[in-house]
């Protein structure tokens, strides 16, 4: 991490260096100079950092020097983002002096210049000069070696993303475990049986486990199936609320821990039922006991089934049948490691490299993830010397860790360029088991700096392809994707990738857990840089986290409860450049807001506030500020346009009625999301000043009648769900041809086509022009909800054939129009609400439709042939050819996943 870090800071230091500084901002005398020496001196070390970070593992005096250059390098961070911070203002300055003269506050240069003169600037440069050559003495005497490192992702394989999420190998321990799930075994057993899964880290017990948990024949056995990720420690007050409120009832939040065994055993009594308990350590049995007694009201057949790296566990918890789980054959680790590291080879080059990828293959000892990270690290590898230099690491020599399963992941991790490496080990911040969201990761990695734009490639991009590419090396799993695009919207770390980031990082970030009254700390370190809070019922926020003023992370987690932020939090930690106060209570944001000059990620979501401070606007360094379901917030202050480098803006679920125009001066914004403002009314005119605007989601603003006419000039816009079809009445809305335009559209959805007048209007769109469409949406419903029969119009729509996704609701012709079936590229399909047609057309012919949906079409009478696509004489689906010849086989829907149809009353 030291090595990403100081990357990072020498970054900066060329940077600032380049710039201009203007007089009123120039350093103390001879600072100049010393900027200079600091950037030559970081250079010196970063040539020895690679033999540095490896020598750290087994020798504890690297470790120490490299934790004090760390150290260092977050201070610097500090006085380089202020120094940044200055010369901001001071052109924020320039553009609202005048605005400024005649008010009673302070201009925001005269606040500035309180907090960091520039003289303090120049000081702490002179002092972390003299820190730095006093580290750099020291390194002389380790004799480091300078050795090259990874600069640059390695973008020729990283276009294509190779999930490997299928499971190798485990069909007969999946048996096993799913007869002992169903077997209802011993007449006179009593209670839960217990069965656990026992093996060491990495070798497959949760993924074993998910497979037994979903099997078709599990599902159907028992009444109530629960799933409860334990980890360390064993909380029994977490785990049983976790129990309760998968069982249902009313909510477990406010339970005291006398009163939660009774509910459990209430809810489960003669039922049968399925509770997994994933990840067990060593424990007090005394924390278990009064949890497995209020299981015992099941019915018989009920099953408790237990993951663990332990057996002593295993069998202090009563269990029944204990199943060890070994490694997997060499030819299953072979065949997933070459599936990864193969991938787009040519036969010649895999054939090459096998001899080498086998015994490669043969040091993951059997474990699914030491093969597919592996396979991972491979794939970027391209000639046999590389290959054999994996072979060769020292690396395979360490077995105190985990039994050297931490050795395929350091290989991974020395091969990640810096960028890769700061932004992997910032997940440590989440805890075990975590459901992290993708975008809010890449924001809060733009928050810290990790990512910059390149060669006109916006941040948000460079994010989303770091994300791809430490997923490919299988530092994240259980992928949640979105359904039209695939891409990953949700993830999790491994338990030992999770383990392995924490040693990383073990003095940087902390993970506290706040519990009623007892506070549990993860970390003793007292300078840590990074903290997540994770709260549950009846805790208070934790007011010793304010010790630690060098935070640049603070996520407030909530479990079952939310606990009231201090207004100490604004004031004591200056340093933040990422703060989470998510359902905290907060009821008045106090002014010192302001004074956080080095926030970029502000989450105030779900609070009860009623305004802003204008102070927020002080914020120039802000990136991301997340608003939604501040449902007492009426308006933003006068100047959010002081945001300029404002990216992302929700406001979704909140009680707008109107938007401010000053919204519309945040000339980097992004990301706009209106969802469900449900009183929302209009958008102002200026909303043409939004020229890198990309999302503008208007998703269920019902009251919001049209779109103002400035609309039409965001032609960066990328994501539009609802564009509102208007009356002519409406003289100041964007016309329906307007949208021509937008050029970049991706995903874009129509309402209330059936107020459209003119099919001129609908020719005008040239839908067919929008080849980067790939999701279309088309409501035929008018203001009056009435049907649109426009089959003219429709057939007006005709989108481009690189279209995935349709939805066509609320169309009111017989037939559906013809360029449907030249839609080859069609992923998904929804067809609802059209009520006149009575007979679906040959959808089977669509050669690459997955998922169909129909609904509400109530005088369809019959699906038949027609609908697959064959002709009267193709029943069986084949069609016979002259006599002597092969028939030929017709497949209809050959790619189709899910079919479903809904409320079809004919």
């Amino acid at each position: 991490m030291a090595g990403a870090l100081v990357s990072k800071i020498v970054d900066q230091l060329v940077s600032l260096a380049s710039q201009k500084i203007e007089q009123e901002v120039s350093l103390v005398t001879g600072v100049e100079t010393e900027v200079e020496k600091l950037t030559h001196a970081l250079q010196s070390i970063q040539a020895v950092l690679v033999d540095a970070e490896r020598r750290q593992v087994r020798e504890e005096s690297v470790k120490v020097w490299l934790g004090r250059l760390k150290d260092l390098s977050y201070d610097m961070d500090d006085v380089l983002d202020e120094w940044s911070t200055a010369l901001l203002k001071l052109r924020i300055d320039g553009v609202e002096k005048n605005k400024m003269v005649c008010r009673d506050i302070p201009s925001p240069s005269y606040c500035f210049t309180r907090v960091v003169s520039r003289r303090d600037i120049g000081l702490k440069i002179k002092e972390l000069k003299e820190r730095l050559d006093s580290i750099a003495s020291e390194q002389r005497a380790f004799n480091f070696k300078t050795i090259a490192g990874s600069e640059d992702l390695e973008r020729h394989r990283s276009t294509s993303f190779v999930d490997v999420s299928e499971v190798h190998g485990r069909d007969q321990d999946k048996n096993t475990i799913v007869s002992k799930l169903l077997c209802d075994g011993c007449k006179k057993e009593r209670g839960s049986h217990i069965i656990s899964i026992v093996g060491m880290g990495g070798i497959g017990k949760t993924t074993l486990t998910q497979l037994a948990y979903n099997d078709v024949d599990v599902k159907a056995h028992f009444d109530r199936r629960i799933w409860v990720c334990v980890s360390d420690p064993f909380d029994e007050i977490g785990i049983a609320k976790k129990i309760a409120k998968e069982l249902g009832g009313s909510d477990p939040s406010s339970l005291d821990w006398e009163d939660l065994p009774q509910r459990i055993n209430e809810s489960v009594a003669g039922k049968k039922f399925l509770l997994v308990l994933d990840d067990v350590w060593p424990h007090d049995y005394r924390k278990w006991e009064p949890l497995e007694q209020s299981l015992r009201s099941g019915s018989q057949g009920s099953r408790i089934l237990v993951t663990t790296r332990d057996t002593r566990v295993a069998k202090k918890m009563g269990a029944t049948y204990i199943h060890p789980l070994v490694g997997l054959s060499k030819e299953v680790c072979w065949s997933m490691f070459s599936r990864m590291a193969f991938f787009g080879r040519s036969v010649d080059n895999c054939e090459e490299l096998e001899e080498i990828g086998r015994e490669i293959a043969n040091k993951c000892k059997g474990l699914p993830l030491a093969a597919k990270t592996l396979g991972g690290l491979m794939r970027f590898k391209e000639t046999k010397q590389e290959w054999r230099n994996v072979l060769d690491s020292k690396m395979w020599e360490l077995e105190d860790v985990e039994k050297g399963l931490f050795a395929p992941i350091l290989l991974s991790y020395y091969d990640l360029p810096p960028a890769l490496k700061r932004c992997f080990s910032y997940c440590a911040i989440f805890p075990k088991d975590r459901c992290i969201e993708t975008e809010e990761l890449i924001q809060l990695w733009m928050a810290q700096g990790y990512l910059s734009s390149r060669r006109s490639i916006e941040m948000e991009m460079i994010g989303r392809e770091y994300f791809d590419n430490l997923a490919m090396r299988s530092f994240f799993q259980d992928f949640e994707k979105n359904e039209d695009d695939g891409t990953i919207e949700f993830c999790k770390m491994h338990d030992i990738v999770h383990d392995f980031a924490q040693f990383l990082t073990e003095d940087e970030c902390f993970i506290m857990e706040a519990c009623g009254k007892e506070v549990r700390v993860n970390s003793s370190y007292p300078k840590f840089r990074h903290s997540s809070i994770v709260l549950t019922v009846g805790a208070p926020f934790p007011d010793s986290i304010l010790i630690s003023e060098y935070l640049h992370t603070l996520l407030a987690l909530p479990g079952f409860h939310f606990a009231n932020a201090p207004p100490e939090v604004f004031r004591r930690l200056k340093y933040l450049r990422a703060l989470d106060l998510r359902g905290t209570l907060i009821r008045e944001l106090p002014r010192d807001v302001g004074t956080l000059i080095h926030l970029r990620y502000l989450n105030l979501s779900c609070n009860l506030f009623e305004n802003l401070p204008e102070r927020v606007c002080d914020l120039c360094n802000l990136q991301t500020l997340d608003l939604r379901r501040c449902r007492y917030l009426k308006e933003l202050p006068e100047g959010m346009g002081k945001l300029i480098n404002l990216r992302y803006l929700n406001l979704s679920f909140n009680c707008f009625e109107n938007l401010s125009e000053s919204v519309y001066n945040l000339c980097n914004l992004q990301t706009l999301d209106l969802r469900r403002c449900q009183y929302l009314k209009e958008l102002p005119k200026g909303i043409g000043k939004l020229i890198n605007l990309r999302n503008l989601n208007l998703l269920r603003t019902d009251q919001l009648v049209f779109l103002p006419k400035g609309f039409a000039r965001l032609s960066s816009l990328q994501i539009l769900p609802i564009f509102i079809v208007s009356g002519d009445d409406e003289r100041q809305a964007c016309k329906f041809g307007d949208l021509r335009n937008l050029n970049n559209l991706r995903s874009l959805g129509i309402t209330r086509l059936g107020n459209l007048g003119d099919v001129g209007e609908a020719q005008k769109l040239e839908l067919k022009r929008m080849k980067h469409l790939v999701s279309l949406h088309f409501d035929f419903f008018s203001r009056d909800n009435e049907v649109g029969k426009r089959e003219d119009v429709i057939e007006a729509l005709e989108p481009h054939p690189n279209l995935k996704d349709l939805c066509i609701h609320g169309y009111g012709g017989t037939q559906l129009p013809g360029w449907m079936m030249s839609l080859t590229k069609l992923r998904k399909l929804s067809l609802s609400h059209c009520y006149p047609m009575v007979c679906l057309p040959p959808l089977g012919k669509l050669p690459f439709l997955e998922r169909l949906c129909i609904q509400r079409m109530e005088n369809v009478e019959k699906v038949g042939v027609e609908f697959l696509g064959l002709g009267n004489n193709e029943n069986d689906g084949t069609a016979d050819k002259d006599e002597g010849t092969t028939a030929s086989v017709i497949i209809a829907f050959p790619k189709l996943k899910h079919l479903s149809f809904y409320n079809m009353w004919a």
